[in-house]
């Protein structure tokens, strides 16, 4: 009954004036009894075969479960990759590394088929990919804080973790050097300083690539499905324990 009320506030909003959408959030509330008249029924009927057509079309195939954990995940890996290797497509400038925050994942994929609300469901929110400039020490604090958190999904980095330090650090296929800047490429929500992130929202350098997070994943499930690939995500050791 959730989606009933949600596809008919959905209606009448389009109805009204256009005007110019700042910044949009999705919350979502647990309804445990709504009665809805046959009338209303007939006028929202439309739209959720409209909403179920959008939300059912199968757009990849998983040859596991993905599901997050920490070092590392078979979903935190896959999505940070996917990240990655789509936002590539969308700017000039190198991209180094991938950070995002578990939290951010709201649910696992399931093994077989991925819908459109499958992702959806993992990524409800219209967290967008920023791109950042980060010194070789903003770099270092940023390791620190992974490391603190007991692992994040990463794409593009392997941290190795000993006494609870930086044991060794690669970034691409080089040791980590803090006489140079690395490009991260994260979500709007770290750079802008969640999480307690106050040192990423004080970083200058910041490129906005006017990407969704959730559209990005999208496009790497149909491209792998357009490949005839099913995704089978695997630990790879890129946080690790010596």
């Amino acid at each position: 009954m959730a989606r009933f009320i949600f596809i008919l506030l959905l209606a009448i909003v389009s109805c009204k004036p256009t005007s110019v959408v700042v910044k949009k959030e999705l919350q979502q509330y647990e309804i445990t009894k709504v009665n809805i008249d046959s009338n209303t029924q007939i006028v929202i009927a439309p739209y959720k075969t409209k909403m179920d057509a959008i939300m059912n079309e199968v757009i990849g195939h998983s040859q596991t479960v993905m599901e997050k954990n920490i070092p590392e995940s078979t979903l935190g890996n896959f999505v940070a990759d996917a990240i990655l290797n789509q936002a590539k497509k969308h700017t000039t400038t190198p991209i180094d590394f991938v950070f995002l925050n578990n939290g951010g994942l709201r649910s696992a994929l399931p093994f077989g088929e991925i819908t459109m609300g499958n992702v959806y469901s993992l990524m409800p929110f219209d967290n967008e990919v920023v791109l950042l400039t980060l010194s070789g020490a903003q770099t270092k604090e940023l390791i620190q804080f992974i490391i603190d958190k007991g692992g994040v999904p990463v794409a593009g980095i392997r941290i190795i973790i000993k006494n609870k330090l930086p044991y060794q650090v690669m970034i691409g296929n080089q040791k980590m050097d803090e006489s140079k800047t690395y490009n991260l490429l994260t979500s709007d929500y770290l750079a802008n300083g969640g999480d307690k992130l106050e040192m990423l929202r004080m970083v200058n350098q910041r490129q906005n690539l006017n990407l969704l997070l959730r559209n990005l994943i999208v496009d790497e499930f149909r491209q792998q499905e357009k490949s005839g690939i099913k995704v089978f995500p695997k630990l790879d050791n890129r946080i690790s324990y010596e």
